[in-house]
């Protein structure tokens, strides 16, 4: 402005104010003045305006790093920052691994009392003056408490509560539900203790399920590792807890079973109690509150926490891969509660008076022990090569081992257990990547418990269903006709996953 400024009000001037050499130089003097001025101005002001950028852009880079953000302004994912922190990394995974071992451990005694019930259900029922279908009733009744209580669980997870008050308040409600069953004589004093226990099994999953997910985070490429090693662990509590629990059914009789499960759990509740806490806690339970705990300061809800239940629930059941994952939960319990209920009873159809408690609990042992060797492979497949390749043909194996165990020419124990066998390893081959292909489409935390309730409700509509009807094809006609039914469920289950699902995570060597 003073470039311009200057000639034109020097033009201005009276004449009369400068002489005529004189009045020449004063009159250049005046402009250089003038310009050197303008042009010391505008350095200054141009100098100012690049330290108050560099500084803002410097704040703003601190920011950016404080609330771990990306150039985009978005939130980093865990794996980003990981990768710039090495040995930050490297702690972050050995905690992680104490962590699931700890967690892993209370769930193997805890599994462990639920094998030994496995082979005594069909006795248990008998004694109680049930038929065929008594086992599924039993077995359903539960899953009914599970299916109705998995969504508010599920949501309880996300509010605020944390995953741990879940895990230990819900075995303790399996530990009270398993002694009253085995106390009680009445059908309705039974009906109420499988009703507890299914309230506390969906709260306990409600909490460890998400808590899984919330502990691989650190290292997604090794989801499916981690959960084929739980398998393996919780598979050999299916293999020791059967043949324990039918040697001990031979002695004492079918109630002492559930003393057992009522132990474990207890147990398992003690084991969760050494487990850090995951979830970001801004609320109490309410023993917490009885205890005098502090209460935690409540942040400021944001725009995302105003999102209400139904709005969460009706976009996670809108995605496909939910719906798919879904599905192929739903045939997968539907395989367990084929084993549960018809498998024992069949055991007894070809061996007849020659089997026994102890020869059923072998069989499901049987079953159990080649899921040391199906759930690492499984995990191993998943991570390396991806998770639908896996889900695929371990789920055909299943269908494969169901059908082998209806065929002619199995007639006794010796037959029926090579059967058992493929049709276990299917069944621990394909969990380890059906569960890490639920928490990676679960990616977001604020609604990981909710989004895997789903998963949990769609099995726990098939414990629910399947035993009652597949019970009741089998007392109307044949076992070996419900275990068809189981098989076709199975299969078309799985074609139906294959061709709607997408591959959520790129194949490709594991970490």
């Amino acid at each position: 402005n003073l470039k311009m400024l200057a000639p034109s009000a020097l033009s201005h001037a009276p004449r009369k104010m400068f002489p005529s050499n004189s009045g020449i130089r004063t009159r250049r003097s005046f402009v250089n003045f003038a310009l050197n001025s303008g042009l010391q101005s505008q350095s200054l002001i141009q100098h100012s305006r690049r330290k108050s950028t560099a500084a803002v852009q410097c704040k703003t880079t601190e920011n950016k790093k404080n609330l771990n953000l990306d150039d985009s302004g978005n939130l980093k994912k865990q794996s980003e920052n990981v990768a710039e922190n090495p040995s930050e990394n490297e702690e972050g995974k050995l905690n992680m691994f104490k962590t699931v071992g700890i967690l892993t451990g209370s769930q193997f005694v805890g599994n462990l009392g639920f094998g030994c019930v496995l082979p005594v259900l069909p006795i248990f029922a008998s004694q109680m003056g049930l038929g065929a279908s008594g086992v599924g009733l039993i077995v359903s009744t539960s899953a009914f408490a599970r299916l109705a209580t998995s969504i508010p669980f599920g949501t309880l997870s996300d509010a605020g509560f944390g995953r741990k008050p879940l895990m230990i308040g819900g075995n303790v409600l399996i530990a009270a539900a398993s002694i009253s069953t085995g106390v009680a004589h009445t059908l309705p004093a039974l009906l109420s203790s499988r009703l507890l226990l299914g309230i506390g099994s969906s709260c306990a999953m409600a909490g460890s399920g998400a808590y899984l997910g919330d502990v691989t985070k650190l290292a997604p490429n090794l989801r499916a590792k981690i959960m084929g090693f739980q398998s393996t662990m919780i598979n050999s509590a299916y293999v020791i807890g059967p043949a324990i629990g039918g040697w001990l059914c031979d002695l004492y009789g079918a109630r002492t079973s559930f003393f057992i499960v009522g132990i474990a759990a207890g147990l398992t509740t003690i084991g969760y109690t050494f487990l850090p806490e995951t979830a970001r806690r801004t609320k109490l339970a309410p023993w917490e509150r009885f205890l005098g705990e502090p209460q935690t300061a409540s942040p400021k809800p944001t725009e995302e926490d105003k999102t209400t239940t139904l709005d969460v629930y009706k976009s996670l059941i809108g995605n496909v891969d939910q719906q798919s994952i879904m599905l192929m939960n739903f045939a997968l319990f539907s395989s367990y509660s084929s084993l549960m209920t018809i498998v024992p009873l069949h055991v007894f159809n070809i061996m007849g008076d020659a089997a026994s408690a102890s020869k059923v609990g072998l069989i499901f042992a049987g079953g159990a022990i080649v899921g040391w060797i199906g759930a690492p492979i499984g995990g191993y497949l998943a991570d390396r090569f991806g998770r639908k390749k896996t889900i695929i043909p371990s789920a055909l194996l299943i269908s494969t081992g169901i059908c082998a165990a209806t065929s002619g020419y199995v007639n006794s124990f010796e037959t029926l257990l090579p059967t058992i066998m493929l049709w276990g390893l299917g069944n621990s081959m394909v969990s380890p990547g059906m569960s890490a292909f639920a928490a990676d489409i679960a990616d977001d935390e604020r609604i990981r418990g909710q989004a895997l309730s789903l998963s949990r409700m769609a099995g726990d509509s098939a414990f629910l269903v399947s035993p009652v009807i597949l019970g009741a094809i089998a007392q109307m006609t044949s076992c070996t006709t419900a275990l068809y039914i189981t098989s076709l469920v199975v299969l078309g289950s799985n074609i139906t996953f294959g061709l709607r699902a997408t591959e959520r995570r790129v194949s490709g060597k594991a970490d």
